[in-house]
Formats: structure tokens, C-alpha cells, sequence
């Protein structure tokens, strides 16, 4: 990451910090709440649609630093290599949980309990996991960026191909035509203000 890359992340991470920090605030008081490990189910999907608006500005964040940064260009693709078989003694690795570069398509349905599950609550365990992901990304968002960077340059690569079946990627665009996740029509606090604006930035940063 450049120097001008460096100054314009840690400037948007700053003038961003009391939004999240409002939101892990909600989410933390949320879990305060909880008995026995749940968590009322009003209290609950309240958490979980700020959550999805601290994500959603994540990605916007993320999008506004990486039409801005130089990475390598993607190597040419050469013909394709049979794959080894795995050694049946290679360690498996635990799967990297980390936000996902995309908006969720539609809004978040209200969360009821599945069969079998207690009907005071939602497990607790979810959305403390969902929050240590938005915080981790908060403190750090250059791996998001380098991520969504690289995302990028393969969407790039795909429309400038010929036409045919896997030319065209799988998601046209990062944030979603609309309202960004969590964010609703008669949100008038500063962490929506927050979101549009970032929204507008991201649209006119990348178009779809």
C-alpha cells in the first residue's frame, strides 16, 4: 500500500470510527442481554441489522481504498495442470472466516428459532463471532481492500474475454443496487448518514 493509499484508509478509518464504534457498542449491549447463552429474539435481530449495516459499510470502505491501490497484475493464464491427488496425511486446515466482499442480495428475514431450538432466544456464540469478524476488519481493512483489489482485476479480465459461458462473473458489481443491507427507509441516525454517503462514494468510485 502507498503512502497516499496509507493516509486516505487511516483518514476514512477515523472519520468512520464513531459509526462502528456505535454499532459495537449496540451489539456488545445486545449480548449483555443474553440468559443462558440467548438472546431475546426483538434484541436479537435489532443486533444483527446493525451488524449488516457495519458490514456494508466495511465493503464500501474496502471498495474506496482499492480503486485507489497498485497491486500486481494477474499473471497470464497457461494451460490448465492436472491436480495431485491430496496425501491422505496432509493436515486438514480450518476454513478462514473473514466478511464476505458482497452484498447480501434481499433484506435479512426476521430469525426464528428452528425446531428443536429454544424459543426464549438466538445463541449468543453467532453474533459474537459476527462482531469479532466486523471488528478485526475495522482495525485492519487492508486485506479486505487487497482482496477486493484482486476481485477487481478478475472481473476486468472476464469482460474484456470473448463471449461464452464463463466470461461474465458472478456478481456484477460489490454493493448492491438500493439500499445497502441493514439500512432502512426511516433510519435517520449518523451511522445511516454515514452509510448512504459511502454508498454514493462507492457508486461513483466504481460504477457497476
Amino acid at each position: 500500500m502507498s503512502d497516499d493509499v496509507f493516509l486516505y484508509a487511516r483518514d476514512l478509518v477515523t472519520r468512520l470510527s464513531n459509526c462502528l464504534g456505535a454499532v459495537v457498542l449496540g451489539v456488545q449491549c445486545a449480548l449483555e442481554a443474553a440468559v443462558d447463552g440467548l438472546v431475546p429474539r426483538k434484541i436479537y435481530n435489532e443486533a444483527v441489522r446493525e451488524l449488516r449495516m457495519a458490514e456494508a459499510i466495511l465493503r464500501r470502505m474496502a471498495l474506496l481504498i482499492a480503486v485507489r491501490m497498485n497491486i500486481t497484475p494477474l499473471p497470464v493464464c497457461g494451460p490448465v495442470r492436472p491436480r495431485a491427488a491430496p496425501s491422505r496425511k496432509a493436515e486438514r486446515k480450518e476454513p478462514a472466516h473473514r466478511l464476505s466482499l458482497f452484498d447480501p442480495w434481499g433484506s435479512a428475514p426476521t430469525e426464528w428459532p428452528a425446531p428443536g431450538e429454544s424459543r426464549r432466544g438466538h445463541p449468543a456464540a453467532g453474533l459474537a463471532r459476527r462482531l469479532a469478524l466486523v471488528t478485526e476488519a475495522f482495525e485492519d481493512i487492508e486485506p479486505m481492500a487487497q482482496r477486493m483489489a484482486r476481485w477487481m482485476q478478475r472481473r476486468e479480465r472476464r469482460l474484456a474475454a470473448p463471449v461464452g459461458p464463463r466470461s461474465r462473473p458472478e456478481h456484477c458489481w460489490i454493493c448492491r443496487i438500493g439500499r445497502p443491507p441493514g439500512l432502512s427507509r426511516w433510519d435517520r441516525g449518523f451511522v445511516a448518514s454515514a452509510l448512504e454517503g459511502l454508498q454514493a462514494q462507492a457508486r461513483a468510485a466504481y460504477p457497476p
